[in-house]
């Protein structure tokens, strides 16, 4: 754990603590090599925990299997578990994604060479688990308008596509999407973020790229499942991103690894901020006032979310926070007077798209 101020904690490496993840003596009684992929925060009834997710060793013939670990605020290991009901099959497995909604962590990963899915409650109970019968893996997860995003790659060794496959909460599989770059290559996706009524996932190609791997972000509309755009971000050796983030309005955060500025000797680590692609174009059709009382009309684009906001004077509040399913609509509500001026010349309205 590190204050928002760099490293300047306490602890090991500046930290203000570090702490083994799961507690000795490991996910399973062996002992083995165990790693750690993806780490969340999650709020619950107003309190802070971490979730951690990774794979261990079962036994010494065993290439690993998924475990997750939840800690308290404070560092202290509160529970793991792993994916026991498979040890006796051998088949090797990992977490190496997270994602946490409605009271539920998801996660994501890879068993026998095939995508797989877990959903555990707060105590760590396992509530379903999904193996997609593809060769495959999943690598990042993200929860998205009350749907699961899992990306990852589908094909083997040098030939594979990128994958990205939606999930409701009960571990239907809404649609699988798959998208090749420039031939018989190697495309991966690592990491998930939705914001704006799109999705964009970040990974690598090296397909037609400006040499050996490069970083690659691909927006996914979530309603379809259609390729919006692909772009490719890289220099003469391997760039690859692992993870991706956004402030929601202007940019995109992209991290992962560089061996283009060292000329190809070791690999650096690599943060872009990316520019906020620009968004389908919507209207709002008209707007009435009637006393206190404001009848707006909206035509927009296929958006599964959007929230109406009001300003006075250019200055922004979320009077009003109601979300809406619809395409195209009417809503009517009435003023509180709470905000000084009332309706007048300078209040107009606007529709915020939300993921």
């Amino acid at each position: 754990k590190f204050p928002f101020t760099g490293a300047t904690g306490a602890g090991f490496n500046g930290a203000i603590w570090d702490q083994q993840t799961p507690a000795a003596p490991g996910a399973f009684s062996y002992s083995g090599v165990e790693g750690l992929n993806a780490v969340i925060a999650v709020n619950e009834s107003g309190i802070n925990y971490i979730y951690a997710t990774g794979i261990a060793q079962h036994d010494g013939a065993n290439g690993g299997r998924l475990y997750l670990s939840k800690l308290a605020e404070g560092s202290a290991v509160l529970w793991t578990v792993n994916d026991s009901a498979n040890v006796a099959a051998e088949p090797t497995s990992s977490g190496r994604g997270l994602a946490a909604l409605n009271g539920f962590v998801y996660v994501a990963g890879e068993i026998a060479g095939q995508p797989y899915l877990r959903k555990y409650d707060s105590a760590g109970a396992l509530a379903w688990s999904r193996t997609r019968p593809i060769s495959g893996v999943y690598n990042g997860v993200a929860a998205i308008s009350n749907y699961l995003y899992a990306v990852g790659s589908v094909g083997t060794g040098t030939n594979t596509d990128f994958l990205v496959e939606k999930w409701d909460q009960n571990g239907n599989l809404i649609y699988t999407r798959s998208f090749d770059h420039f031939g018989l290559n190697q495309d991966a996706l690592n990491g998930v973020v939705g914001v704006v009524r799109r999705v964009f996932c970040v990974g690598y190609s090296r397909g037609a790229t400006a040499g050996g791997a490069d970083a690659a972000l691909l927006e996914i509309d979530p309603g379809t499942g259609s390729l919006l755009s692909t772009t490719l971000i890289g220099e003469s050796y391997d760039d690859i991103a692992n993870g991706v983030d956004t402030d929601v309005t202007n940019s995109l955060y992209i991290i992962g690894e560089s061996r283009s500025f060292s000329g190809g000797v070791t690999n650096q680590i690599m943060l872009i901020p990316y520019p906020m692609p620009p968004v389908a174009s919507f209207s709002i059709g008209s707007v009435t006032l009637t006393n206190s009382t404001v009848i707006l009309q909206w035509v927009a684009p296929t958006y599964e979310l959007f929230q109406l906001q009001w300003s006075s004077n250019l200055a922004f509040w979320n009077a009003f926070t109601n979300v809406f399913s619809s395409v195209n609509g009417t809503f009517n509500f009435t003023d509180d007077g709470s905000q000084t001026g009332g309706i007048g010349p300078y209040r107009f309205y606007r529709l915020l798209l939300l993921p």
